[in-house]
This record gives structure tokens, sequence and C-alpha cells, in this order.
């Protein structure tokens, strides 16, 4: 899997069913490569290559703080990026990791910092709870029944899931279970409609998202929002 985040439920799978362990690396295309896994499973910066700082309201925060993760390249001599907010959010440990390595660790990585949904009650959530919120379902249908499933919000509490199925026999125990993770997740009155579809396409970019709201979904301003996106 190349350019799009690896979630706890996709790599547990992976490492069940191929008995190997899953590598991830973290990069963009702005300044290549930016953290790769140790041995321990931290995902060290590569400080030869970049520099990366976390930022909040325009300033840099100390280690362990949650933020904007900015990247100033240190190899690229025909095209140097100072400080380039790339859109992701991160947190970098305050605490070396136990493997030795002396390069910094980023304990905390989410997706595009634009990437915000509502909650019934009207608070702003990262999509990404809806990729991790996946680890305790996937496990419920039979194994390759569901290939992909995208969650659209069309307002605070309605909710349009599709879900790309091939084997799928039990539709009304699906809908069950997929209304339940979003009830979980962002609010008891959801209302969520599943629609089984033979393929869900990737973005232009090629990259799959799990999640997003429709053009007609107004949500408050993400303090990241003007940061430059993942190409």
């Amino acid at each position: 899997m190349g350019g799009e985040q690896v979630y706890p439920f996709q790599r547990e799978e992976i490492e069940a069913h191929l008995g190997a362990r899953v590598i991830e690396a973290y990069g963009c295309t702005e300044v290549g490569p930016i953290a790769a896994e140790c041995s321990m499973g931290s995902m060290h910066i590569l400080a030869a290559n970049v520099r990366i700082e976390i930022f909040r309201d325009g300033e840099p925060v100390p280690h362990g703080e949650f933020g904007e993760i900015v990247a100033t390249t240190l190899i690229n001599r025909g095209m140097p990026l100072v400080r380039c907010a790339i859109g992701d959010q991160g947190r970098l440990s305050p605490d070396p990791c136990g493997c030795g390595l002396p390069q910094p660790v980023l304990a905390e990585l989410r997706g595009r910092a634009a990437d915000l949904l509502m909650k019934a009650d009207g608070t702003l959530v990262h999509g990404s709870v809806l990729g991790s919120a996946l680890h305790d379902y996937i496990g419920k249908p039979p194994l390759g029944a569901v290939q992909k499933i995208l969650f659209e919000q069309t307002d605070r509490n309605t909710w349009q899931v599709q879900v790309e199925a091939q084997q799928c026999t039990d539709i009304a125990a699906l809908d069950s279970q997929i209304a339940e993770l979003v009830r979980n997740t962002f609010g008891a009155d959801c209302r969520v409609q599943t629609s089984i579809v033979a393929r869900i396409p990737r973005e232009p970019s090629g990259k799959f998202r799990y999640y997003g709201t429709s053009p007609g979904m107004h949500t408050a301003p993400s303090p990241w929002a003007d940061s430059k996106a993942l190409a």
C-alpha cells in the first residue's frame, strides 16, 4: 500500500493472513521520505533528509503536543522547502525510543488536517476515527466479503455508507453492524443508510478515502484549513 494511511485493522489483517510483519513508512510528494518504523514499531524521523516540527496557531510547540506537521527539506538543493505545511497532523514523542536510535519519533500521525467530521452534538473530530473504528468491525463479516467501505456525512445526523461487497448474503446484518459503528462514534441519533455497490472508485490521485462530507455539509473551519494539502 502506498500513499494511504495504514490503520490498525489493516495491519492486523495483513499480518494474520500473510504471516509477516507490516512495516510502515511516511512521506509526501513535496519533501520525500519523512519517517519509517524501527524494529520496535516506532516511526523515526529520517533526520538526515528532513526536519519535522509541530505547529499550532502559527508557532512551533514542544515535543509531546499535537498539531500541524511542518517539514523542512535538508537534501533538496534544487527546490528547498522551509517550514512547509504539508497538511497532516501529528505529535512528536518527548521520549527516545527503546531501540536506541537517536532520531526523533513521530508518536502520532493523522491524515489531512482539513478532514473533519461532525458528531451529533456538534463536536468536530478527524475522519481517521472511522478508520480506527473499523478495527472492531472488520472481523464480523466473512473474510473477503467486504472490500471497501466509504462513509459520507450529509448533515450532522445523516450518513450514507457505500459498501463494496462481492459475497454479502446477509445485508440486514451488515447494515446493522455499520449503523452501530457510526452511532458509537458520532452519536446514538445518527441516521445511517447502507448501500451495497459493485465498486467504489478511488480518487483521481489513486488514493482511497474511507470518509468524506457531501458538498452541502457545512462544518466549522479547521484551524489548519489554509495548510497546503498532500498531492
